[in-house]
Formats: structure tokens, sequence, C-alpha cells
């Protein structure tokens, strides 16, 4: 089963981030406000850029299986090599070998 989403792309609520940046410069103190406005700018740049780089149809994938399982099709066929660091009790492989 493939989970993916489609994030709503953050540059279409330019007035809510625009409101957080007026708190965050009217009230130095509230610095919460402050870098939810700073966080929230950080994704659109980085949204951004993904469009930038890899065009206009971005999804992201909810899990590492949906990430995996849409490499199958692209590796058919291929030889590879693969190194796993951090494993925990060899998921990935084993993932990999079914």
């Amino acid at each position: 089963m493939t989970q993916e989403t489609r994030f709503k792309d953050p540059s279409a609520s330019f007035v809510i981030l625009f409101g957080l940046w007026m708190f965050g410069l009217l009230g130095g103190k509230i610095e919460g406000i402050k870098r939810k406005a700073q966080n929230a700018v950080t994704v659109m740049d980085y949204r951004s850029w993904l469009k930038q780089n890899f065009g206009e149809n971005l999804h992201q994938k909810v899990q590492r299986e949906s990430v995996w399982e849409s490499l199958v099709d692209r590796l058919q066929g291929k030889s590879i090599a693969v190194l796993e660091f951090g494993v925990a009790h060899g998921y990935a492989t084993n993932w990999w070998i079914k």
C-alpha cells in the first residue's frame, strides 16, 4: 500500500505569513511567533527550490517504504550496491530482499 500526500504550497498563505512576520516585528519578545514565521519562510524557500529544480508535479512520500516502492521499477534488471547505515534489526535490508 503506497501512501502519498500533496502538501499545500505555503506561498498560497501569504497573508498569514505576513501577519506572523508583523507579529514577530512588533513583539520581539514573542520568540515563538517569530521563529514560526522564519520557519514558514524557510519552507517556502525550500519548496521554491524543489519546484525550480524538479518541476511542477512535486509530491513528497510519507513513508520510507513508499519511496523504496517508487524505486523498484526504475531499478528493475539493474545491478546495484547498497550500504545501510544505522541498521536497526536490518529492516531496510530485509525489505529489499523480499
